[in-house]
């Protein structure tokens, strides 16, 4: 555990978002940028919504998170600067039966993957119904996919709980639409009960070149397909649209920019350009020549094309999964890079990023000359030592998967980060980002990208900086092409 911070005051946009809180009877969006302390903010919340009801012993906080910060972020933060409270963590724990066998606790703390479970959800709720409850969704991004079982199930029993609070630095990193699953859950009456009601009412439907196109007069699932997949057609939504819609969800969004409530070191992004072997080189062209002839031709899919594009940036860091599912390796000038920067650096710690398993073995690999290494990613047997080792310095390195390790933890221990490889997902990358640079950061961050020379690799981090998505890729394949055709 770290040391106790009770007396530590709440920064201004924590208290404001308190007061917001208290303001809206307890439910609203908290939509601060990663590394505003969030966490703090709904123990704080709930502590004074505690004290106000008289210390009801039957007023409790439901957590429910990524597995990964049931223990790192809030049992750590409950310790550091709400140790009145007791927590316990119903994922590692379970749900006893009868529910009335669980241990008397303030904070309970519940992983999203349990929602998937409708049998799950119904033992829960046999849990929850004696007692009174606030919830807080922490990265309520988790639930921006309606159609998701776990936002269905938790939108089903939000009434369970008198106080709702969604808190996400990225709450709609794709689109607005994203908004509808985490202000249902919060505020009620607010939007439409139906998301496909919400979406008529604020988006339409465009293709490709921007012009609004009707949609099917039958709309089946084969018609929607082809609409989506074929003629690249996506929901979008107007300015007046947009503004019309944040003039209803607007007051019940508390939203914080990190440049705006603290002060914290310069960013620096360097990137690092690698050239491909010779092998190399030759699968990558083979397989976006392919991919390339395939999009000329206009008989595409979505799904194929991601899988392709997946086949680049696999090629850019040295391997490729074949249909057996066997891994075939090439060479691999990124570790070289790496090797050289982890040279650099000394005795700085370091986080590394990758994004495919076979990267994650690779990289440990060669980084057993360096000093011990902790892992975050599926593999992971025991996240909590490889969280709490590398913030005590008992590991130098962590390799990391984004989408496993990038939301919610605090490493402030460290400054450096090198992504060994990127996709296409900008909420990811900025949460992996902001591990570092957030609350308590006293150096300058530096974030290294490794990048594949004239491949998909620059691509995609130029993607990620303008905030858009796989579709560009494909867009800028065709565009390559056209202008290699008129040359």
């Amino acid at each position: 555990m770290q040391v106790r911070n009770v007396d530590t005051p709440l920064f201004k946009h924590q208290n404001d978002a308190v007061e917001f809180l208290l303001k809206n009877s307890g439910c609203g969006l908290i939509a601060h940028e990663p590394g505003l302390g969030k966490t703090r903010t709904a123990l704080e919340a709930y502590s004074r919504f505690k004290t106000m009801l008289g210390d009801d012993p039957n007023f409790h906080l439901l957590v429910v998170a990524p597995i990964s910060l049931l223990e790192a972020a809030w049992h750590e933060d409950l310790a550091r600067f709400t140790p009145h409270l007791s927590f316990w963590n119903l994922h590692k724990n379970g749900i006893q039966s009868p529910p009335s066998q669980v241990p008397h606790a303030n904070v309970y703390a519940i992983n999203y993957e349990f929602f998937q479970y409708t049998d799950k959800v119904q033992r829960l709720m046999g849990f929850l119904t004696p007692k009174q409850w606030m919830a807080v969704l922490d990265e309520s991004s988790k639930i921006k996919n309606h159609a998701a079982s776990q936002s269905k199930n938790l939108l089903a029993i939000k009434n369970l709980f008198s106080y709702r609070v969604a808190m996400s630095g990225t709450p709609a990193p794709n689109s607005e639409a994203e908004y509808w699953s985490q202000i249902s859950f919060s505020m009620a009456n607010v939007l439409p009960k139906s998301f496909n009601q919400f979406r008529r009412t604020y988006f339409y439907l465009r293709g490709r070149n921007g012009q609004p196109v009707a949609a099917p007069a039958v709309p089946t699932r084969q018609a929607m397909h082809d609409l989506f997949s074929k003629q690249g057609a996506e929901y979008a939504i107007t300015k007046e649209k947009r503004e019309e819609l944040f003039s209803v969800i607007g007051p019940f969004i508390h939203a914080r920019k990190k440049e705006d409530c603290l002060d914290l070191p310069d960013q620096v992004d360097e990137k690092r350009l690698v050239k491909m072997g010779p092998n190399q080189a030759r699968a990558y062209r083979q397989m976006k020549n392919q991919l390339v002839a395939e999009i000329q031709g206009q008989d595409v899919v979505a799904q194929v094309a991601l899988a392709k594009l997946m086949k680049l940036r696999e090629i850019t860091s040295g391997f490729a999964i074949s249909e057996d599912q066997q891994v075939v390796e090439t060479e691999c000038p990124k570790i070289d890079a790496l090797d050289d920067i982890i040279s650099e650096l000394g005795e700085k710690q370091a986080i590394i990023w990758c994004n495919f398993t076979w990267e994650i073995y690779k990289v440990c690999a060669m980084m057993t000359k360096y000093g011990r290494t902790a892992t975050l990613h599926g593999g992971t047997k025991d996240r909590e030592d490889s969280i709490n080792g590398f913030i005590k310095g008992e590991y130098r390195y962590l390799v990391a998967n984004p989408h496993s390790a990038a939301h919610g933890l605090t490493f402030v221990n460290c400054s450096e980060q090198i992504f060994f490889s990127l996709d296409y997902s900008w909420e990811a990358y900025e949460q992996a980002r902001a591990r570092t640079h957030r609350a308590g950061q006293v150096n300058k961050c530096t974030y290294y990208h490794l990048l594949a020379e004239g491949t998909i690799d620059e691509e995609i981090l130029g993607v990620l900086k303008k905030k858009g998505n796989a579709q560009e890729i494909v867009f800028s394949l065709r565009a390559d092409s056209n202008e290699r055709i008129r040359k």
